[in-house]
């Protein structure tokens, strides 16, 4: 008999499920409010999000309405700096520093043909008068360059001494601030191809000028300044 009663209660407590062997058996209905419990979130929590959008909306709100009270955006300062430095740069480049206007193409043209004018008759003053006080003169490109009108003079007045005259042999470039045109220079003796270039000052005067040529481009035999 005791061997039976063992048996069956080890059938019992094997056979029943936990919430009934408690005591208190949960019907349907309290187990679906315990999920309910369990699933939903708090009111808070939804509230919360929601209110912190409304502050920060007003804030921007605020934000912007200072900035249209002032005048414009936060960054239009910025902005309106910035243009007012490229324009004062555009205005620099555009405008020489003594406030007169660069020599066109049609001036430096002009200029090539006065300077071709004056070396052929061997005027040495009107030649000079073409350059800037502070000018620099580099014949050929390489050699000590003169500067000022009375060096530049003395080298003009030796080529006349060799019976140098010039023809143009090509088309005159303009650009920026500089022309090039090409040269046949000759002497009884030799016959010289060079390119030469000024650089001109905003009053159209030459204040660089340089002359391209070398032993290649001689024929015959012409005295060079050291």
């Amino acid at each position: 008999m005791k061997r039976e009663r063992t048996a069956t209660r080890a059938t019992k407590r094997v056979g029943v499920p936990a919430a009934h062997r408690s005591g208190k058996p949960k019907t349907a209905k309290g187990t679906a409010r315990q999920a309910g419990k369990r699933k939903a979130p708090k009111q808070g929590a939804k509230k919360a999000p929601k209110q912190a959008a409304k502050k920060a909306a007003k804030k921007a709100m605020k934000k912007g309405a200072k900035r249209a009270a002032r005048g414009g955006s936060a960054g239009e300062p910025k902005r309106r700096a910035k243009n007012a430095s490229t324009k004062g740069r555009s205005k620099r480049t555009a405008t020489p520093t003594d406030g007169r206007a660069a020599p066109t193409p049609e001036q430096m043209v002009e200029l090539v043909a006065r300077y071709v004018s004056a070396f052929n008759r061997g005027d040495v003053e009107a030649i000079v008068s073409l350059y800037h006080p502070r000018a620099t003169m580099e014949d050929p490109v390489g050699y000590t360059p003169a500067r000022g009108h009375r060096a530049i003079g003395t080298v003009y007045q030796g080529g006349f001494r060799q019976g140098v005259t010039i023809v143009l042999d090509g088309a005159i470039r303009c650009a920026g601030g500089s022309v090039a045109f090409p040269v046949v220079a000759r002497t009884p003796q030799a016959t010289l191809q060079s390119v030469n270039v000024f650089d001109l000052s905003p009053d159209g005067r030459i204040e660089r000028m340089r002359a391209y040529w070398g032993p290649y481009n001689v024929v015959g035999e012409i005295a060079v300044r050291g």
